[in-house]
């Protein structure tokens, strides 16, 4: 019931929020770059508490007796996650197809030489892989952060600054110093997408880790953190 309720508010949201951007051709990258920060934060938020419940009703060390294993448990987890994420996707989705099909023909202005020329389709067009790569990557490093002693705010912020403020802004660095001119945008999508996928593959094996090895039930942890 919990997780239908999730997925019909950010859907109800995606709707109105992509109604509000398509409104303004113009600025319409722009604004779905806003929008897509404001749903990455659910999509840490949601994994960050994911584990909770079960953690602080004791019913996580029931399911960890079970014949499944660890990566069996946090991909089944993770794939939960995922799921109350999809129907905004495919919100995003079509209305990024009306957009693209009739894009701004005008260029982007940078002040920074190495965007300059950017085209606005081109500019949705990352936005679109970055948000995919946030709502398929993001809840690895939600997910192994719930076990932690932190709160799931604390668990979801940062989660949150590394994937979004860190990894692009370090993406962002790197593009100005290593691009050509013009050609900004793709080194730094390829650099965000890099620095991020380093970030799942050590979020999902440390997640595994903790659960094989029961980190979470040594003495002197407590439940409600």
């Amino acid at each position: 019931m919990h997780q239908m309720l999730l997925l019909v508010t950010w859907t109800l949201f995606l709707v109105f929020a992509q109604l509000w951007a398509i409104l303004d051709c113009e600025g319409f990258a722009e604004r779905e770059a806003q929008i897509f920060a404001i749903l990455l934060a659910g999509v840490a938020y949601s994994s960050a508490n994911s584990f909770r419940e079960e953690k602080d009703s004791g019913a996580f060390e029931l399911l960890l007796v079970t014949p499944l294993r660890e990566r069996q448990i946090s991909w089944g987890r993770y794939w939960g996650v995922v799921g109350q994420f999809i129907p905004a996707l495919l919100v995003v989705m079509l209305t990024g197809a009306i957009y693209i099909a009739r894009p701004p023909l005008r260029t982007m202005y940078f002040d920074d030489p190495v965007f300059r020329g950017t085209r606005y389709v081109a500019n949705f067009w990352t936005d679109l892989a970055l948000l995919w790569a946030g709502v398929l990557g993001l809840p690895w490093l939600g997910l192994r952060l719930s076990l932690t002693r932190m709160s799931a705010v604390l668990s979801a912020v940062v989660s949150w600054v590394l994937w979004v403020p860190i990894a692009m802004g370090t993406g962002l660095m790197l593009a100005h110093y290593f691009a050509d001119y013009g050609r900004g945008l793709g080194v730094m999508t390829g650099a965000i997408l890099t620095i991020q996928l380093f970030i799942v593959l050590f979020a999902e094996r440390g997640l595994t880790t903790i659960l094989r090895e029961r980190r979470f039930l040594r003495k002197g942890e407590t439940r409600n953190f």
